[in-house]
């Protein structure tokens, strides 16, 4: 009997692929948040004037009302199913998007998202434009 093992060579290609694959569907257009909870508190509102713009480099812009007023970086972990945030020295809001989230579910123009902070569980989901 011959038991062919995976060659692992491939097998990271796959995950190229599929990390490549889902780098182009993020930075694809421009996001926004549809629903952002904090514990028992819903501050959806707040993001109402943003969008945000993922970038292959691994950044990513805040745009209110068509202007870009904060820049900060991502990355994300297809393998744990973490995207990792931060704008640094963010306005309040934009401070609550930075962190681990855990992302819980997606699509092609969805992705839904956990994190604690504190002893507040926060919801996020983003929307594509």
């Amino acid at each position: 009997m011959v038991v062919l093992l995976p060659d692992l060579a491939c097998q990271k290609k796959i995950e190229n692929v599929k990390e490549d694959l889902l780098i182009k569907l993020i930075v694809s257009s421009q996001w926004v948040v549809t629903k952002y909870t904090k514990g028992a508190t819903d501050v959806t509102a707040d993001f109402s004037p943003y969008s945000f713009q993922f970038k292959k480099d691994f950044t990513v812009d805040a745009i209110n009302n068509g202007t870009v007023v904060a820049s900060g970086t991502w990355n994300g972990d297809i393998a744990t199913k973490t995207i990792v945030s931060n704008f640094p020295n963010p306005n309040p809001i934009l401070s609550l998007l930075n962190g681990t989230w855990h992302v819980k579910d997606s699509g092609l123009d969805y992705v839904e998202s956990t994190q604690t902070v504190g002893s507040d569980d926060c919801f996020l989901r983003l929307v594509k434009k």
